[in-house]
Parts: structure tokens; sequence; C-alpha cells
């Protein structure tokens, strides 16, 4: 049964990458199938002995990892904030470097202690919520990196590069980084796509950064009318709903892919989905090694917050849950 529930995900996953590849369906479609493997694979072990040994493999494994991660995390937000300067954003990796110790230390209370006290009953109920975002940071994780090695064969009639910050009038070697990729997609299609760059003016920006990308891309030796330029744009949803209504206005049926970094490449689709881009393929360049933690975590914490109110549901359902405990 494990096997079939397994392979079932597993294939349900294959068709929506390829019919709905932005639905979050389809990273929990890989993360049950590869959960229901996993166990169908565990239960087929004749000796118990062996699945003990498993068992208590996994048990010694996990606190070992969870703090070999605190320590990563720890260390890379420290290089982070002198490396980048003290902003909010880069003590993310601080942050769960200490989070994660402390949930584990809940989810030991909850092994240890016996169950109907109040203190079994909150350490529960905090480790039920722990399952709940452990489980969508592995689904999106997981499917993060299958989009990014699934293969983008084929022409495309517009290549849209999502901004990414300015530095003066020039753009970062983030943003630098987005442009090549584009290019090379660009060049692979006989330079006939249409590249749309996408980004409007922040107010610390001297210019739109659709404008420094198009003098990037002009250097590049790209002609001025194969550049189409959205400068309205001061988010990723709106970099999405304006570069439709760009390409709509050029061609009716067309096939477009977006380029932004490896970490942002699922969200961004997302996005991308509910402008009615569903269809759209998504290209990542690649992100330094140290940025990339902080990155991936802003993130994981934007897609929390687009699916907040699933999240508030589950919290409620597990009051009674956690109280059955106290009966």
């Amino acid at each position: 049964m494990l096997w079939l529930l397994g392979t079932l995900c597993l294939l349900t996953c294959g068709v929506l990458l390829y019919v709905d590849r932005w639905a979050f369906r389809s990273a929990l479609s890989l993360f049950f199938g590869l959960l229901f493997l996993y166990l169908a694979a565990a239960s087929d072990i004749p000796s118990i002995s062996v699945k003990r040994g498993m068992f208590l493999l996994m048990c010694g494994c996990i606190p070992v990892c969870m703090a070999i991660i605190s320590i990563l995390l720890l260390y890379n937000g420290a290089f982070m904030l002198r490396k980048e300067g003290r902003k909010p954003k880069h003590l993310l990796c601080l942050l769960f470097g200490f989070i994660i110790p402390i949930l584990s230390v809940a989810d030991a209370y909850v092994t240890l202690r016996k169950p109907g006290t109040l203190g079994f009953c909150i350490f529960a109920y905090i480790h039920l919520l722990f399952l709940y975002l452990t489980v969508f940071f592995v689904a999106f994780s997981l499917y993060t990196i299958v989009c990014l090695l699934v293969p983008k064969r084929g022409r495309y009639d517009f290549i849209v590069v999502l901004g990414a910050g300015l530095c003066g009038k020039r753009v970062t070697p983030l943003l630098a980084r987005r442009l090549d990729k584009a290019l090379t997609y660009y060049d692979k299609g006989g330079r006939q796509a249409r590249l749309v760059v996408s980004g409007g003016q922040g107010a610390d920006e001297e210019v739109p950064e659709a404008a420094a990308m198009r003098d990037y891309l002009k250097e590049k030796g790209v002609k001025r009318e194969m550049i189409l330029m959205e400068d309205r744009s001061v988010n990723t949803f709106e970099n999405m709903k304006y570069s439709k209504r760009i390409m709509d206005a050029h061609k009716e049926d067309y096939r477009c892919l977006f380029v932004t970094n490896d970490f942002h490449v699922v969200r961004s689709g997302m996005h991308a989905r509910r402008v009615g881009l569903g269809n759209a393929r998504g290209a990542g360049c690649r992100t330094a090694a140290y940025y990339w933690p902080s990155a991936f975590i802003r993130e994981y914490l934007a897609m929390l917050a687009r699916y907040q109110w699933e999240a508030a549901a589950y919290a409620v359902m597990c009051f009674p849950i956690t109280a059955l405990f106290l009966l």
C-alpha cells in the first residue's frame, strides 16, 4: 500500500510539473511521495534487528544534524553581518540558529515526559507546529531543487528578467548574474526572443532598475528594439503582472521564461501563476554560497506568509488534539 501511495504521489508530481508547475501541491506531492517510498522500503526489511538499528540510527542522527545545522547557521549569520552589514534581513540565520535548539529541547521534553500534564500539552502543541514548519520547509526545498534541475529547452518569445536593486545607476553583481543568465537563453534561441527587463525605481535608487538593466544589455550587444522595459513594479508580483501586460500587447500566444536567482525561482513562479502565466518556465542564476542560507530563509518565510490562512487553520486544529492529552 505504501509503495502504491508513494508511486501515485510521485506520478502526480511529475504530471503537475508540466501541467501546473507553480502550484504548491506539486511540492507536497513530491514530499509525501518520497516519504511513503522510504516508509515502504523500511517496512519491507525482514530483520527486526535491522529495523531497530535503523530507528536508533535515525534517532541519533536527528539531534546531531540539528546541532550541526544550528552551528552552521550561527556561523553564517555572523559572516553575513560582517560581509553585508547590520540589516534586519541579515539576522535571519542567527535567529534560526537559536530557535532550532529551543525547538529540539521542546521535542525532547515531549518525548520524555508523561502525558496528562499542562506542560506536556504546551510542548506537544509546539511540537505539532514545528512538524508543520518542517514539512513545509522540506517540501519547499526539495521542489526548488527539482525546478532548478528540470531542463529549459526550446525557444521562447519573451525572456523576463526580474530586478534586484542597483548601485547608483549601475546594476549590482547579483542583478548582472541574472542578466547574464538571460543572455545565455537569448543566445541559445538565436537572439529572436524579446528581453523584458522588469523593475521600478526604489526610494533609494537614482534610476528605475529597468533602465539600468537595459543599459547593461545594450553594452552586451543586445539591440535596443529587442528590449522591452517594465519600470513600474516594486515587488515580484508586480514584476509578473506588468510584464504580462507588455507581452500580451505584443503577442497573443507566446512562450516565456523568467530569470531570477536560484533561491527565488519557485516563489516567482507562484506569482506568475497568480497573474495567468502558469505555463511560464523559470531559470535561476547562481547565488554566492554565503548568501544562500539567509536568502532561502527569507523565501521560506515569504512562502509561509503566502499560505498564512492554511497555517492558521492547522494551528487551530492542533488545539483540540493536544487538549486530549489532559483527559
